[in-house]
């Protein structure tokens, strides 16, 4: 079964390349739509001879490769075809792997079209795929081929692409019934909050800038029927069946073409890109397209090729039961597996034991690490009655695992061992967790003062002493006493205790320092915290108030820059064009001239 972002790879044998030949068929440069019609010939070449592949050559618009049977091209039948659509074609040429790689991936696309649609790197399955909001079955496939072989890489999704309705562009409700009650009202780009989105089939990203239920004036076709004629044609899509009056037309700006607009129907517009649908079982899709893939890839170039039934899957490295696998009969899956392992939680059981019916008892132990004694062990010792363990052979276990030593002594009350049962659960181990208490910190800049102001004082008492001076009583509550032994050192002193402070702070031991409140706020006032940091208070500024003024008079005048931001968008609002609150007052003015010149 293929799971989601699995590819499943096919493989069929490829005729022998020098059987086949190619051409190049030119078309006569035509200014216009030269792109156009390089696609519609070449579908139309894959859809009238099955026994050819063709595809448009890449960076040219007017040349197209043909491949075929060197049969096939001796009877004339692509002589005929050139002659009647009046193209030119030059010598047969020999076939390499990467062209016909090239043409088949274009082919089988073409082929498949209604059934299997082409939507970026997608195929979508179902003709009314346009129009269906649910879940779609979808496709990736890429070729790769070489001399003898053609692979296929299948990989299936399921998707979303909902429709887009006029809703979805957030337009204002007014304009919108204005809209459908006027034919020939047109929603302009300023009236939509989000104007960018994604046509088919290429899933580009261009901006709309308008939207009418008219064909615009410089569109090349003449009505909605010319244009699912022109999309069936160029890309096999089958747009819904509608009324000219039904029919919302989009014009299209796409920045790296330049100043041309592209009109679209709406179903061919899309606001958001394609979605993937997780946990889908995709079995069935990847088995509907196989069965139209095979019925596709029945013969290539006219001669007849088979494609492998069973899908085999990438892998890193071969496992190592595929020898088994294919002993047994069973196909092999190359699927990579996961190198994980399994992490074990707790002590591995016991080996099996053979009861013996003897009467010797053996009591289970647990070897300790060294260093620790018996008594500290979380495991208590049992008995058991009736059981001769089998010793063990070889190495000795391993330290820290469980090991059974036989008692030589037989217990006196083990007249039925028969009976008796093995009890070798071994009792839990709770862990224990102590909350301990985190130290406490304190302000570094408090104890660098206490610091200070004690060596202070024992410099202070050191000198007076020498003096034979009486020692003043100096006390640390006091604030007058140390304020005046700080005032009191010499400056020699002092540069002598500002080096030797911050280590002296760091070695001291944390004290309980009382935290002095904070000073209350008051408006208009900065106001300090309590570790000294400097907040400033700042009034803000009040919002612009809406004007009484005449805009369309001001906008006549040529004075819109008179009036402030919130006036101009608060008229905008009263005429339902979305406005946005950090729109630049120019593009305020804009839209406002804009939507005046709609009157």
């Amino acid at each position: 079964m293929s799971r989601g972002g699995e590819q499943s790879l096919f493989f069929l044998n490829l005729p022998d390349l020098r059987k086949l030949c190619c051409v190049t068929l030119c078309l006569e440069s035509e200014e216009g739509e030269v792109r156009n019609k390089q696609m519609k010939t070449c579908r139309e070449l894959l859809l009238l001879y099955a026994d050819i592949v063709a595809s448009p050559v890449l960076g040219s618009f007017s040349e197209i490769i043909v491949i075929m049977g060197i049969a096939f091209f001796k009877r004339g039948i692509i002589h005929a075809y050139v002659q009647r659509h009046s193209l030119q074609m030059g010598s047969p040429q020999r076939v390499l792997p990467g062209i016909l790689q090239t043409c088949l991936s274009y082919s089988l696309i073409t082929r498949l079209a209604p059934n299997w649609n082409k939507v970026g790197q997608f195929l979508i399955a179902g003709r009314d795929f346009l129009t269906d909001p649910g879940k779609l079955n979808a496709i990736v496939m890429e070729l790769s081929a070489s001399e003898s072989q053609l692979c296929v890489s299948v990989e299936a999704s399921t998707v979303r692409l909902p429709p887009t309705r006029l809703e979805d562009f957030d337009v204002p409700p007014m304009v919108l019934r204005n809209f459908h009650s006027q034919p020939d009202a047109v929603i302009q780009t300023f009236s939509m909050s989000s104007s960018w989105c994604y046509i088919l089939p290429s899933m580009k990203r261009g901006q709309i800038v308008r939207i009418s239920q008219r064909m615009p004036n410089d569109c090349p076709f003449q009505g909605y029927s010319d244009i699912q004629n022109h999309w069936n044609s160029l890309y096999g899509y089958q747009l819904p069946q509608m009324d000219e009056e039904e029919v919302i037309y989009c014009s299209v700006y796409f920045k790296l073409v330049g100043e041309r607009l592209f009109t679209y129907p709406l179903s061919c517009v899309r606001m958001e890109p394609l979605q993937r649908c997780p946990r889908v079982d995709l079995q069935g899709v990847l088995s509907s397209f196989l069965s139209r893939l095979r019925e596709s890839l029945q013969t290539i170039c006219g001669f007849p090729v088979r494609m492998t039934s069973r899908p085999c899957y990438h892998t890193a490295g071969l496992l190592s039961t595929a020898s088994a696998k294919m002993a047994s009969g069973k196909p092999v899956n190359l699927t990579t597996k996961s190198a994980s392992r399994p992490i074990q939680s707790q002590l591995p059981p016991p080996g099996p034991l053979k009861p013996s019916f003897s009467g010797a008892a053996c009591t289970r132990t647990l070897r300790l690490p060294m260093g620790q004694s018996s008594n500290n062990s979380f495991l208590g010792t049992g008995r058991t009655q009736g059981v001769h363990p089998t010793p063990p052979q070889g190495n000795t276990p391993e330290r820290g695992l469980p090991v059974l030593n036989p008692s030589p002594a037989p217990l006196p009350h083990t007249r039925h061992p028969q009976h008796s049962q093995v009890a070798l659960t071994a009792p839990k181990m709770v862990p224990i967790f102590k909350n301990k208490a985190l130290p406490c910190h304190v302000s570094v800049n408090q104890l660098l003062a206490e610091k200070f102001q004690m060596r202070a004082k024992e410099q202070q008492q050191a000198i007076v002493s020498r003096q034979k001076r009486p020692c003043p009583a100096f006390t640390s509550s006091s604030s007058s006493s140390s304020s005046s032994s700080f005032s009191s050192v010499p400056h020699s002193l002092f540069s002598s205790f500002s080096s030797e402070r911050t280590q002296d702070a760091y070695r001291s031991t944390p004290v309980s320092v009382s935290r002095i409140p904070p000073c209350p706020k008051s408006e208009g006032f900065p106001t300090y915290h309590s570790q000294g940091d400097l907040f400033e208070w700042k009034p803000k500024k009040p919002k612009s108030a809406v004007q009484d003024v005449d805009v369309e008079k001001h906008a006549r005048g040529n004075q819109l820059s008179k009036i402030n931001a919130a006036t101009l968008q608060a008229w905008l609002k009263s005429r339902g064009v979305a406005v946005r609150s950090k729109e630049r007052k120019e593009e305020l003015v804009s839209k406002v001239m804009g939507c005046l010149s709609e009157l």
